[in-house]
C-alpha cells in the first residue's frame, strides 16, 4: 500500500546486478610504469638555477620535458650550435691591457741588458790581448830554443835545457789552441746575444708605439667647431694615420698640433667671399700628413690659404712693444 503523496519506490537490485556484469567483462587497466630519477641539467651561467635538482620522469620520457620520445627521436641528441661567445673570447685574447708603468719597467730592464752587453766587448778585447801575449810567448820560446844550441856548455846540460824549453813550448802551444777555441766560441755567443738583445729592444720599444690616428682623432671635431665659429668652410684631409709613434710623444704633440691647425684656419684660410674673388674653391683645404722615414716621424700641416701676412704681423709686434719701426721686418 502506498501512502498518498509519498515518492515512488524503485527496485535497484536489477541495476546493481547489471553493473557487476559490465565490471567483470571490462579488462583491467595496465599497471603504471615505475618511475626513475633524472638529473636536471645545470642552468646556464648567469641564470637562476632550478629549485629542485631532481625530479621523476617515467621510463622512455625525455629528461627535458617528461614526454615520451618518439621512435624518430631515439638517435643521439643534436649537437648544439657553437656559441658566438667563443669567437668573441678568442678575439679578445688577441689584445690585453698592460699598465704603462710595467712597460716603462720592461724598457728600463732592457736598457740594463744593453748596457751589460758592453761588458762582453771588454771580455772580447781581453781575450784578444791574451792570445797576442800567448803568441809572443811562443815566439820567445822558439828563439830561446835556437839560442840554447849555441851555448858553450856540456852536452848533457844543453840537452836538458832544450828538453825543458821544448816542454814549455808544447804547453804554450796547447794554451794558444785552447784560447783560440774559447775565443771563437765566445764570439759566436756574443754575436747571438747581440742579435737577441737588438730584437728584444726593438720589440719592447714597439710595445709603446701607438697609431698616430689617436692623435688625429680630435682634429675633425676641432675643425668643424672652428669652421662654424669663423664662418669658413674647411675640408680636412689626413694621410698616414697608420704611422706609429711613442705614446708619450703623442700626448706631447696633441696641443701643438691643434694650435697649428687653429692658426691655419684663423690666419691662413681666407673668408669665402675673398676666396671666390681670388678664384679659389669655396672650401679651404687643410692637409695633415704623417710619414716615417729613417726611424723618424715627420708631421706636416699644409693649407691652401693666403699664408702669413708679414706686414700685419709686424704691426702687431709694434703694437705689443716687441719691436720698433726701425726693427720692423719689411
Amino acid at each position: 500500500m502506498r501512502l498518498k503523496g509519498a515518492p515512488p519506490q524503485f527496485d535497484i537490485q536489477p541495476l546493481l546486478a547489471a553493473f557487476g556484469e559490465v565490471q567483470r567483462s571490462t579488462p583491467a587497466p595496465p599497471a603504471a610504469p615505475p618511475l626513475r630519477r633524472v638529473r636536471v641539467p645545470k642552468a646556464p651561467l648567469g641564470k637562476t638555477p632550478p629549485r629542485h635538482l631532481l625530479y621523476l620522469a617515467p621510463p622512455g620520457a625525455c629528461p627535458c620535458c617528461c614526454r615520451p620520445c618518439h621512435a624518430s627521436d631515439t638517435g643521439p641528441p643534436p649537437t648544439p650550435a657553437a656559441a658566438p661567445v667563443a669567437r668573441g673570447r678568442s678575439a679578445a685574447i688577441a689584445t690585453i691591457r698592460v699598465r704603462t708603468d710595467r712597460l716603462d719597467q720592461l724598457i728600463n730592464l732592457t736598457g740594463e741588458l744593453v748596457i751589460g752587453e758592453q761588458a762582453l766587448t771588454a771580455h772580447d778585447m781581453a781575450l784578444r790581448e791574451m792570445i797576442a801575449l800567448q803568441q809572443q810567448q811562443m815566439r820567445g820560446l822558439l828563439a830561446l830554443e835556437g839560442d840554447i844550441h849555441q851555448l858553450t856548455i856540456p852536452q848533457a846540460r844543453r840537452e836538458l835545457l832544450a828538453q825543458q824549453v821544448n816542454s814549455l813550448l808544447n804547453v804554450s802551444e796547447r794554451m794558444y789552441r785552447q784560447l783560440r777555441e774559447e775565443y771563437e766560441q765566445f764570439q759566436r755567443y756574443a754575436n747571438h746575444q747581440h742579435t737577441l738583445l737588438g730584437d728584444l729592444e726593438e720589440e719592447v720599444i714597439n710595445t709603446r708605439l701607438l697609431p698616430i690616428s689617436n692623435l688625429f682623432a680630435t682634429l675633425p671635431r676641432a675643425v668643424r667647431e672652428l669652421s662654424h665659429e669663423t664662418g669658413k668652410e674647411i675640408n680636412l684631409v689626413i694621410h698616414g694615420e697608420e704611422t706609429e709613434l711613442d705614446r708619450k710623444l703623442l700626448e706631447a704633440l696633441s696641443d701643438p698640433l691643434l694650435h697649428i691647425v687653429r692658426n691655419a684656419i684663423d690666419h691662413g684660410i681666407e673668408p669665402p667671399d675673398l676666396r671666390t674673388e681670388r678664384g679659389k674653391p669655396l672650401k679651404g683645404l687643410i692637409e695633415v700628413r704623417a710619414e716615417a722615414t729613417s726611424g723618424k716621424v715627420r708631421i706636416t700641416v699644409r693649407d691652401d690659404g693666403r699664408g702669413i701676412d708679414r706686414s700685419g704681423c709686424g704691426t702687431l709686434r709694434c703694437s705689443a712693444g716687441w719691436s720698433t719701426q726701425s726693427t720692423r721686418p719689411a
